[in-house]
């Protein structure tokens, strides 16, 4: 936010620059990957696992063990173990809770959260087998979220006491000469994310060892829109800020981008299995719109800048260990560059309008690499229809992006309350199977603080 004092003596183009220094920020998530500060996708953090309700049940763990047709995606050397051609379609429904600030004086900042609801389909495959070898063609629907949220008049407005050498409490400002009292203003926000994957694989398999490599053509989309209300300036004019990834500037093909997985698989007896793999993340151009809107008007929006959409790469490795004939336990670890949220980063906080010398670089933002552990077990009442229990466990580091400068300037303590320093999630999961010759079905539920997932997986084989 721009001083008070400094905002009487500017002219109203001064004013409006200042204003939109204080409140244009947008948050990753670890799709990963929103790389302009924008409240839009403030609070979220987007994760990648597994397709499949059976190995969401077992905390996706999945990467030693990959027996079935989600291994396309998830371990495409897993694949060869399949002796029988598979069709297998997962539907999910997910909740997410978005985290927007609602009052408090810093650093108390109080928080409300705003969930939202997607279902859909969310895995889909086909898969032929050869005697060393295999093939599958899928459909994979890793990030699908919509949301809106409007405090304008609902809530509070977070404040916050600056002065000379950093935030101050009210006791402390009211005896500090030049500290002032400031606020993050009202705002309105929503975004429609979405991506699809539409990918082709192949394994193969030489004595106990297996190699898969699949080939991903995946689309990507997003609404990014957040509007802000200055309430210090006559009038109290709105500023608008939108990231549009997709075919508003670049043609048809800014929105997909062609990328891979290569794994392998190790098999040594029927009682251990171990697989590593690495996915390479898919990039998209996302122009950066600003505008000013004043009564009954509203002014063209202005294109800022140019940053990436980076779904951050990933390098994982699993094992698998079968102590008894009807129990599995397995267990992964998953490195994930989530520093790659911020390669390219974009920030519009001191962007004025008609001054496009506002478009920064990272700006103080950051986003630290991260290593997910999973660990799950598959126990087999053995009968007639052998139904499967499973249970498994995950950890979730934190990676979304978050302010870590020096808080100085208004705007710099404006950013650390719209993209605090978030904690790490334990995930819990459960889920029981059916599992027949020629068909099988599976439900899974997998719960943290800010995410909720359930899914059902039905598979046919022939």
């Amino acid at each position: 936010m721009k001083d008070r004092a400094l905002r009487q003596g500017t002219l109203m183009q001064s004013r409006i620059s200042g204003t939109l220094c204080a409140f244009l920020f947008i948050v990753a998530t670890s799709l990963n990957a929103q790389n302009t500060d924008l409240e839009a996708l403030s609070g979220l953090k987007f994760n990648f696992g597994n397709p499949g309700a059976r190995s969401l049940a077992m905390g996706g763990a999945f990467i030693g063990l990959a027996d079935d047709a989600s291994a396309a995606e998830a371990n495409p050397a897993g694949l060869t173990i399949l002796r029988k051609r598979e069709i297998s379609v997962e539907l999910r429904n997910t909740i997410t809770s978005q985290s927007f600030p609602v009052g408090g004086v810093y650093p108390f900042i109080n928080e409300r959260d705003f969930p939202s609801r997607q279902s859909a389909i969310g895995f889909a495959s086909a898969v032929l087998p050869f005697h060393h070898a295999a093939v599958a063609f899928y459909y994979h629907r890793p990030l699908q979220f919509q949301n809106s949220v409007n405090v304008v008049g609902k809530y509070a407005t977070p404040t916050f006491f600056l002065g000379p050498n950093g935030p101050l409490s009210a006791d402390e400002c009211a005896r500090t000469p030049g500290c002032q009292q400031h606020q993050v203003y009202p705002y309105a926000a929503s975004a429609d994310i979405d991506l699809r994957t539409y990918g082709g694989a192949a394994a193969w398999a030489w004595k106990d060892l297996s190699f898969g490599v699949a080939l991903r053509y995946q689309v990507f989309r997003e609404q990014a829109t957040t509007s802000r209300t200055d309430l210090d300036v006559s009038g109290a004019p709105t500023f608008v800020v939108t990231q549009t990834h997709g075919n508003r500037i670049f043609g048809k093909s800014s929105n997909n981008d062609l990328t891979y997985i290569v794994g392998m698989k190790w098999s040594p007896s029927t009682k251990l299995s171990a697989g590593a793999v690495f996915k390479k993340g898919a990039s998209f151009p996302a122009p950066v719109f600003a505008g000013a809107q004043s009564t009954g008007q509203t002014a063209g929006p202005t294109m800022v800048g140019v940053t990436d959409f980076h779904v951050p790469d990933s390098a994982g490795v699993g094992v698998s260990y079968r102590p008894l004939s009807n129990i599995t336990l397995n267990a992964d670890l998953v490195r994930v560059r989530y520093s790659s949220l911020t390669d390219h980063f974009i920030s519009v906080i001191e962007y004025g309008t008609g001054d496009a010398s506002g478009v920064e670089g990272l700006a103080g933002y950051e986003s630290h690499d991260g290593t997910e552990v999973h660990a799950g077990l598959e126990y087999f009442i053995l009968a007639r229809a052998p139904i499967a229990i499973r249970a498994g466990w995950w950890r979730d580091p934190p990676h979304s992006i978050h302010y870590g400068a020096p808080l100085r300037a208004p705007h710099d303590v404006a950013a650390a309350i719209l993209f605090p320093d978030r904690k790490g999630e334990n995930h819990y999961s459960v889920g029981v199977g059916l599992a027949l010759p020629a068909f099988q079905i599976d439900l899974a539920y997998d719960t943290s603080e800010t995410l909720k997932q359930a899914a059902v997986s039905v598979v046919a084989r022939y």
